[in-house]
């Protein structure tokens, strides 16, 4: 985060309303009353400062780019017709998605056949089987 940021700017001013009234409220000169909301303000923004940076550091990215899934197997759950679109789902980490996916060499990909993901061309997957014809009525795919 930047230190010329809305967040500071606030902080900064609160500090300095802050520690411009108990000067005030101490009946100070003016110029002290202005060093000691200049000194709140400074205090407080430099402690929000490090305070947020240190949250900020520390937060995960759950994003994940189309292109991690090059590589990976997945399940057909629309079968891929020669020349047309189907879908696969494939799962990273936790997270299990369903892309658009067109065969690599054309050929049509039956529904349940696992295949892998050899690119990405923007929320489309290229892929190519994975396993064998005679592996596609295994129970565990439906």
């Amino acid at each position: 985060m930047s230190i010329w940021s809305l967040q500071m700017l606030l902080l900064f001013i609160a500090g300095f309303g802050i520690g411009g009234y108990f000067a005030s409220s101490s009946l100070l000169a003016w110029w002290t009353t202005l060093l000691m909301g200049t000194a709140g303000g400074l205090g407080l923004a430099g402690a929000g400062y490090f305070g947020i940076n240190f949250f900020y550091r520390r937060q995960g990215d759950s994003n994940i780019e189309s292109r991690e899934y090059v590589g990976l197997s997945g399940i057909v759950v629309t079968s891929i017709a020669a020349g047309a679109v189907g879908q696969v789902r494939c799962q990273i980490g936790t997270s299990r998605d369903t892309f658009l996916a067109r065969s690599a060499g054309g050929a049509s990909i039956p529904i349940n056949s696992v295949v892998r993901i050899v690119d990405m061309v923007g929320s489309t997957a290229i892929v190519e089987i994975a396993d064998s014809p005679g592996q596609i009525d295994l129970p565990w795919r439906s």
